[in-house]
């Protein structure tokens, strides 16, 4: 395989037709000349969902129209909603499917036994979704190409039921439910398989909801990808036998970071520092401070640190300091001192490189904004010696959960996991920002500028919760 600068040549291309995309919507939104179609809801759509043609600029995001017997799903369903069963990830040949889009029978025969169809309440916007919307996010351009509907988390509730999903899973219409879609949920009729949904957890001494279908929708990815850092950091299932149990969280008032300072401190971290990029966000993470009856330190409580980024590896900062963990989302910006801030035994998670990426809501990824990643990316960007790994004893692991389609097991473990922390009232605090669907573009120039605070949730249609 053809690699330059570490890439193989699918990724090349991929990266290439990015590149063309957005630098032409950048100069046509710089001239005024780009176009605004689909940017509204009609008010006749029963059922609609927002697709990406190509990559490019925010004007890409655009509604269309669902028939009331079509439903968006997830890459891992495209072999079976495929004629003949064969796969064909990236441009299915059943005329039924047009970019995760699903044309069904009339009385849904054809619908896979194991799935479930929800009406949308809610779905959430991840920095994933701006990602995709660029062309940059290589799970989808590999499985699924253009056009998609973006989207992971979802919320709703459930219209019709497959046999086995009733069976197995004892789901049944008018069940409200929260899951997770690789792909798709940008949309009001999604179909899941059974596996990737939960009921909305009760209370046990009230019988209530312990969350709303809003709070809800903001959970599945960003909770699954802490966990699993967590997993990969020696702390979940069970935190492992350590002196150190101090970590270091990376854009901490975040979607996946505010998660990962509640759960470091119920599975047994001691010190979790948390760095945020403006001071205003400091208040929001000493509110995530667990009592020390819902953490695992048998001696003491855990400490939630604040720390703004002016001071990250300052001397004499609470990040002057040798780490258990450090989790970082951010990139070239701090993926060399993070490694050098870990002890010995220390793991060094990696699940985004945000900082390589343009910050500051820009629509479009201009010229400069693809010369300046690729001069980060040639000078900046951190290689790691397997044999300088051995002789610190130090691990760096990264992972996409958009690869995890068929991790069956695994993500069932992670999400009765994440049901049991949502029933011991763990997420009360998180901070959601609820906006209406048709805002979407809003929601995505917000995520991209850095700004935002907790995760960003859309409202499809309204829930009596």
């Amino acid at each position: 395989m053809v690699a330059i600068m570490g890439f193989d040549l699918f990724q090349i291309q991929y990266m290439c037709s990015a590149l063309f995309w957005n630098v032409l919507d950048s100069v046509l939104n710089t001239l005024r000349l780009s176009s605004d179609s689909g940017n509204d809801i009609d008010p006749e759509w029963d059922e609609y969902c927002v697709a990406i043609e190509r990559p490019g600029a925010i004007q890409q995001l655009k509604f269309k129209r669902l028939q009331p017997n079509q439903v968006t799903f997830g890459y891992n369903l495209t072999e079976k909603l495929s004629s003949g069963g064969s796969k064909s990830y990236g441009a299915p040949k059943d005329s039924h499917i047009n970019g995760l889009i699903y044309t069904h029978k009339p009385d849904k025969s054809d619908l896979p036994a194991n799935c479930v169809v929800i009406k949308t309440s809610y779905f959430s916007v991840n920095y994933a979704d701006v990602c995709i919307r660029w062309g940059l996010y290589e799970s989808q351009v590999k499985f699924v190409g253009w056009p998609v509907v973006p989207g992971f988390d979802v919320s709703g509730v459930v219209s019709w039921v497959g046999q086995d999903a009733a069976s197995e899973y004892g789901f049944k219409v008018g069940d409200h439910v929260v899951g997770a879609t690789f792909f798709g949920a940008y949309s009001s009729q999604v179909l899941i398989p059974g596996n990737q949904l939960r009921k909305i957890p009760l209370d046990e001494s009230t019988r209530k909801p312990c969350l709303s279908l809003a709070q809800a929708a903001a959970l599945p990815a960003v909770s699954v990808t802490a966990v699993h850092a967590l997993h990969c950091a020696g702390f979940y299932p069970e935190p492992l036998p350590s002196q150190n149990r101090d970590v270091l969280i990376h854009s901490a008032a975040g979607g996946v970071g505010s998660l990962l300072v509640v759960l470091a401190q119920k599975l047994g971290a001691r010190n979790v520092v948390g760095v945020v990029g403006r001071p205003e966000k400091v208040k929001a993470l000493q509110q995530l401070q667990l009592p020390r009856e819902k953490t695992m330190l048998q001696d003491g409580s855990a400490v939630v640190v604040p720390v703004t980024k002016d001071s990250l590896w300052k001397r004499n900062t609470p990040t002057d300091a040798e780490f258990a963990a450090i989790f970082d989302a951010n990139g070239v910006a701090t993926f060399s001192n993070s490694y050098n801030h870990l002890a010995r035994n220390g793991r060094m998670v990696i699940y985004g490189v945000h900082t390589n990426l343009p910050m500051g809501g820009f629509s479009a990824i201009s010229l400069f904004h693809w010369l300046r990643m690729g001069l980060h990316i040639l000078l900046y960007m951190p290689s790691f010696d397997p044999l300088k790994l051995i002789v610190e004893s130090r691990t760096v692991s990264g992972f996409n959960l958009s690869f995890f389609a068929y991790e069956v097991d695994r993500l069932s473990m992670y999400f009765n996991s994440i049901l049991g922390y949502v029933q011991e009232g763990l997420f009360a605090e998180l901070a959601i920002d609820k906006m209406p669907m048709k805002d979407i573009r809003k929601a995505h120039e917000k995520l991209s500028s850095g700004t935002t605070c907790g995760k960003i949730v859309l409202e499809v249609r309204a829930s009596s919760q």
